[in-house]
């Protein structure tokens, strides 16, 4: 993409300033969210089945749109698969639930499942997503 070299330089400047390593970029993505009436967030998730880090950039306005970070990791307690169903949500601890604000830049241990809450009626949530070792 055209716009890989402007997000990129995002991401380093914000590792620099952070103390945070990188080794190899993984993969970097815009992801555009709709809100969902089904349920009030997405499937908890790992990106990778492996030790990563992960760079989110909020890149607009919208209202709700929270990202939930579980203190379940991968490969721990039993909690052997990649995506584990919205449906099981009950057995998961919230570790943090983080506010989305445009312009806002988070890290996250990419070993918590993670996922995001819909964001509200007519609105879109776009963020650009980082994920490296």
């Amino acid at each position: 993409s055209e716009m890989y070299p402007f997000f990129k330089k995002i991401l380093y400047d914000f590792c620099l300033d952070n103390d945070i390593k990188i080794n190899e970029i993984l993969r970097g993505c815009l992801n555009l969210t709709y809100p969902s009436s089904v349920y009030e967030h997405g499937d908890p998730h790992v990106d990778y089945t492996f030790d990563t880090n992960q760079v989110i950039m909020y890149l607009n306005e919208f209202d709700e749109g929270e990202t939930l970070v579980f203190n379940e990791e991968y490969g721990k307690d039993g909690f052997n698969d990649a995506i584990i169903s919205v449906s099981e949500i009950k057995r998961f601890a919230l570790k943090e639930k983080i506010i989305p604000q445009k312009g806002k830049i988070i890290f996250i241990d990419g070993k918590n499942y993670h996922t995001t809450k819909w964001c509200s009626p007519k609105q879109r949530r776009i963020i650009c997503v980082w994920v490296f070792k």
